[in-house]
């Protein structure tokens, strides 16, 4: 039973794996023949129509799914059956094979339905024997064969042999209409009899840009126009023959287009539009470096800047579609730092001037400029320093410096260099590093740098605050200084003293023609009927001579400077030299008198409006000043002869001193062994012995010229002497003889020391006898002076009482005129005196002049009788003497100081300084001595006693005019204030009233009022310079700090106030510097 059971199932098996087999290939064949029924209905379609993208997209879909279908259904389901991936039971089996053999019926059903029951049951095996009799005998041979698939066989063949057959008689239907089947998602459109021809190779444009469509028809048939169609809306296209553009503006999205000529349509095109990078706005912000002293710039959309050199520059830009920016400078890049906010930020130090190129990029654009930055670079130019240099007129050895100074933004150092071959030294000078452009004053003195060198040379240097390039500096002009030696400095005053007695000379001989003139016009006037056209012609020759003179005499002035400041300054002088030397200055300055200039501004006048009634007065005035121009000439220039011999004997005993204390050193150098050296040194000094005696000889020659020689002796023996040491010197350093060498030098060294003492003694002695001489002759002229001044007084009394037709009247003229011839001596002597010394000052020839033209006035008065004038000109001779009596006791006072200074041993000497207070107790004094002397007066006309009272009166009027005298210089004294030389000017107008009541003989209670006031006027003035003195201690400063910290004060220039005011004004305006530079220059040209 178990094997026929065993048999029926293996059957049943091999049955079922036919019959699936059997299954999948006619399910093969089916899906085969459907698909590709299908797909040949589909290219026909295609080929015929043109099918639209959503029925090929429908086409296609709908194929994949009916392949999927059937594919599952006919092909997958039979192999998971053979490959067992499905289970089929046996009794599936049994009624599969029932269902294609009936003649089974039920019974191969029942068998395996029992045969699946529980195997240990007889009843079950047994029905199942039964039920296996009953089957009846088949072959599944018999059903399987070709028949089963022979109408799939035959569709698959009909369907092959149609696709192929269209395929081949029809041209394009499979390729072309497969191709665009394959292509389902692409527009294809039937052709046209003509092509559209896109020329467009790119269709990507820029977010916001424009495009522009360009498309041409090729073909025979050609359309009329063409349009593109955008979003199911035509545009018409421009049309240039065959060729059809359109342009698209601000794109900011992508679309498909095709062109149609409203019949036939092209291919469909699509636009991409890409992000565009953009920057919406920017900004820059210049930092220039903190030195500048510059704000920081802020610029919005502005391309085109300038900065100054290492700016820090900071960009920030707000861009839109950018993922990176970069700044492109050349070969440099800046990468920016970018936010999400779209915001880019960049900084970069500017060291050159270019263009700086902006860069976008992002996912769709590489690389695009938007925007170009044009950079100007402002360089820190180099500072510029110009210095103009003074000598100072009185030391030779001391310069003034004013230096203008300019930078862009300001200075860092400013530098004094001095140099020579053993020092190098830098003083650093104070400036205000803020301001551009500055002036600075600067002083030096060489003389203190005399044993350091004999030349030096020296600058500035002005460096500015350009950390960048390590303060960049500027060098002014170099100036040398060296010391002249004592043979130039001889030879340079001697020809600047020639200079000055060749000017002298003109100026005399000027004068002398001047005299001639006025005494050839006087002749002519009285000889000849001169037309008033020569007479005008004679004025004006004396107002050109008058320019001439004072050209010359001012030319004389300035060259007697030059002379005294190189003498000052190379040689140590006494102060009774310098005094000298003043004086004889100040008798110069004023050998032009007040009186002789308002002449000659006359003669001026005359010359515009002639008058010849004035021209008569002005000629008869003119006499006795330009006589006395003549005689103050020839005393000036024998003082300046003189003081030259005294000045050049000093400076000879000075350069005698100077060659002593040289040889010492040659005995040092001998000791180290430098014989030659030393042997040179000594020939030198024998060469500048021998010129110094040879000076000497030229010295006593110039001095034998004096109208009084001073006593100088000839020191020839001294000289030769010291000559023939030089030679045993030279001799011996020859011969290698040290010791002996060293003695002689010695023995010269003391030699020359003899020598200088003689001379100085000898120069000393001179000046001892003449200042002797002088005392005794200004002391007898001022008795003389005093005893004129009594007689005339007498005289004035007599003709007081003179009347026309007086006996008396020629025995007083005769006593006028024998007062005249003594006045006269008196003069004389006076001019010789003043011609040996300075101390006898200008005023007093201005008072011989007034006492010269009273008198003479006087005399011509007698002769017309005229009282009247006769007595006015004989008190002005008074006055006149008396005024010239104090100056002369003034100068011998002067005389006798300087004596005593001169001579040796303790001497009295005035304190420098405190002149105005001590002139004010001198005030004081006199003042209270000629009030009691009033007193006196006024008490005596009480009790009548009236027999003195001229003589009193004439006495109380010299000391007024002493009085006058000394508030006049107190009120010249540049050491008295401004407050007190205000009580001083109460003083002179008191004092003049009292002069006038004096010679009215108006004397009663009046006068001592005015004493008291004026007693009271001098005590606020003491008390004002009082005060003045404690705040000139408060403020007090040497002359050397004066010196150094004013040096600005020697340079002076016209507009400073208003140019000072530009120079504040350009250092608080920034220009640019094409603008700066012109600023800069003009204010230059307004502070030469």
């Amino acid at each position: 039973m178990a094997n026929n059971y065993s048999c029926i199932v293996d059957k049943l098996g091999l049955y079922c794996r036919k019959y699936w087999i059997l299954q999948f290939l006619k399910g093969s064949l089916l899906l085969i023949t459907v698909l590709l029924g299908l797909i040949a209905a589909g290219l026909g379609i295609e080929y015929l129509f043109y099918t639209s993208v959503p029925f090929k997209i429908a086409f296609v879909s709908s194929l994949f799914f009916i392949f999927g279908l059937l594919a599952y259904r006919y092909v997958l389901t039979p192999i998971s059956y053979l490959l067992k991936l499905r289970k089929f039971d046996r009794v599936a089996q049994a009624k599969l094979v029932s269902e294609h053999f009936p003649e089974l019926k039920d019974h191969l059903i029942n068998v395996v339905e029992l045969g699946v029951l529980p195997a240990n049951n007889a009843l079950v095996e047994s029905s199942i024997l039964q039920k296996i009799s009953e089957l009846p005998p088949f072959s599944f041979r018999l059903y399987f064969n070709f028949r089963l698939i022979a109408n799939a066989v035959i569709g698959f063949i009909i369907v092959m042999i149609t696709t192929l057959t269209i395929s081949i008689t029809v041209p394009g239907y499979l390729l072309q209409a497969g191709y665009r089947l394959i292509h389902f998602t692409q527009e294809f459109v039937k052709p046209a009899p003509f092509r559209f021809v896109l020329n467009n190779s790119n269709l990507r444009v820029l977010k916001g840009g424009l495009l522009v469509l360009s498309v041409e028809c090729v073909g025979e048939d050609l359309p009329s126009g063409v349009y593109v169609n955008i979003g199911g809306q035509n545009f018409v296209m421009e049309q240039e023959g065959n060729h059809y553009t359109y342009q698209l503006n601000n794109l900011q999205a992508s679309f498909s287009f095709f062109f149609t000529d409203l019949q036939y349509v092209s291919d469909r095109y699509a636009i991409q539009v890409i992000p565009n990078p953009l920057i919406l706005s920017y900004m820059v912000t210049v930092t220039p470096p903190g030195y500048t002293g510059l704000p920081a710039q802020r610029y919005q959309a502005v391309t085109n800047f300038s900065a100054p050199y290492g700016s820090q520059l900071a960009w920030e830009f707000d861009c839109s579609d950018v993922d990176r920016l970069i700044l492109a400078n050349g070969e440099q890049r800046l990468d920016s730092v970018s936010s999400d906010s779209g915001i880019f930020q960049l900084t970069s130090t500017l060291t050159k001037s270019g263009s700086y190129r902006v860069l976008l990029q992002n996912a769709e654009v590489k690389s695009k400029q938007v925007i170009s930055f044009e950079v100007e670079l402002m360089p820190d130019d180099f500072p510029t320093i110009d210095v103009v240099q003074l000598q100072d007129s009185t030391n030779l050895m001391r310069f003034f410096f004013k230096g203008a100074i300019a930078d862009d933004y300001g200075f860092h150092q400013l530098q004094f260099n001095l140099r020579n071959m053993e020092t190098d030294s830098v003083f650093n000078l104070s400036i205000l590093p803020n301001l551009s452009q500055q002036e600075f004053y600067y002083a030096v003195n060489f003389k203190p740098l005399r044993n350091l060198g004999d030349h030096f040379s020296y600058y500035f240097t002005i460096s500015d605050n350009d950390y960048f390039h390590h303060f960049k500096k500027a060098t002014s002009e170099v100036f040398n200084f060296e010391f002249p030696d004592y043979q130039d400095v001889y030879n340079s005053s001697e020809e600047l003293f020639g200079e000055v007695e060749e000017l002298a000379g003109e100026t005399q001989q000027m004068v002398q023609e001047l005299k001639q003139e006025m005494a050839d016009f006087q002749y002519r006037s009285i000889s000849e009927n001169l037309s008033s056209w020569d007479q005008q012609q004679f004025v004006q020759q004396i107002s050109a001579k008058r320019e001439q003179l004072q050209r010359t005499i001012n030319q004389l002035i300035n060259k007697n400077n030059q002379l005294n400041s190189l003498n000052n300054s190379y040689s140590n002088q006494r102060d009774e030299l310098l005094e000298k030397q003043q004086q004889i200055d100040d008798l110069l300055k004023e050998i032009m008198t007040d009186e002789l200039q308002k002449l000659f501004d006359e003669f001026n006048k005359l010359a515009q409006e002639f008058d010849q009634d004035r021209l008569n007065q002005l000629m008869k005035r003119m006499e006795f000043p330009v006589e006395d121009f003549s005689k103050q000439l020839d005393r000036n220039l024998e003082l300046l002869k003189r003081y030259k011999i005294e000045q050049s004997l000093e400076s000879i005993i000075s350069e005698i001193h100077e060659v002593a204390e040289d040889e010492a050193q040659q005995a040092i150098d001998i000791d180290r062994g430098d014989l030659d050296g030393v042997r040179e040194q000594e020939n030198a000094n024998r060469e500048r012995v021998r010129e110094l005696s040879d000076q000497l000889d030229r010295l006593r020659e110039s001095n034998e010229e004096l109208s009084k020689p001073m006593n100088i002796y000839p020191m020839d023996n001294e000289f030769e002497g010291i000559d023939k040491n030089y030679k045993d010197i030279d001799e011996h350093l020859g011969g290698n003889r040290r010791k002996m060498a060293k003695e002689e030098i010695g023995r010269n060294q003391q030699q020359l020391m003899n020598l200088a003492f003689s001379l100085q003694q000898m120069l000393a002695d001179s000046q001892l006898t003449q200042n002797g001489e002088d005392i005794d002759n200004l002391k007898q002229i001022l008795k003389n002076l005093v005893f004129l001044s009594l007689q005339q007084e007498e005289i004035l009394n007599l003709s007081a009482r003179l009347s026309v037709g007086d006996p008396s009247l020629n025995e007083v003229q005769n006593q006028q005129e024998f007062l005249v011839l003594q006045t006269q001596q008196v003069e004389d002597s006076l001019f010789a005196l003043a011609s040996r010394t300075p101390a006898v000052s200008a005023r007093v020839s201005n008072e011989l002049s007034k006492i010269d033209v009273s008198l003479k006035n006087t005399l011509s008065h007698f002769k017309d009788a005229d009282f009247r004038m006769v007595l006015r000109d004989q008190q002005n001779a008074i006055t006149a003497f008396n005024e010239l009596a104090l100056l002369l006791n003034e100068a011998l006072e002067n005389l006798e100081k300087m004596m005593a200074n001169s001579m040796p041993g303790d001497q009295s000497c005035d304190k420098p300084g405190g002149g105005g207070k001590a002139g004010m107790g001198k005030l004081k004094d006199a003042q209270q001595s000629l009030k009691d002397q009033l007193q006196k007066m006024i008490d005596g006309l009480k009790n009548g006693e009236q027999g003195q009272l001229g003589e009193q009166v004439g006495k109380s009027l010299m000391q007024q005019e002493m009085l006058k005298q000394m508030i006049g210089e107190m009120m010249m004294d540049e050491g008295v204030g401004s407050s007190a030389k205000e009580q001083l000017r109460a003083i002179e107008q008191l004092i003049e009233q009292n002069r006038l009541d004096l010679l009215g003989k108006k004397i009663d209670d009046s006068l001592i009022r005015r004493q008291n006031l004026i007693l009271d006027h001098l005590l606020k003035a003491e008390k004002a310079e009082q005060e003045r003195d404690l705040d000139e201690q408060r403020e007090s400063k040497t002359a050397d700090q004066i010196f150094y910290s004013n040096p600005d004060s020697v340079f002076e220039y016209k507009g400073k106030e208003n140019n000072r005011e530009e120079d504040l004004r350009y250092n608080t305006i920034r220009m640019r510097k094409f603008y700066e530079n012109k600023f800069r220059n003009y204010i230059n040209q307004l502070n030469p």
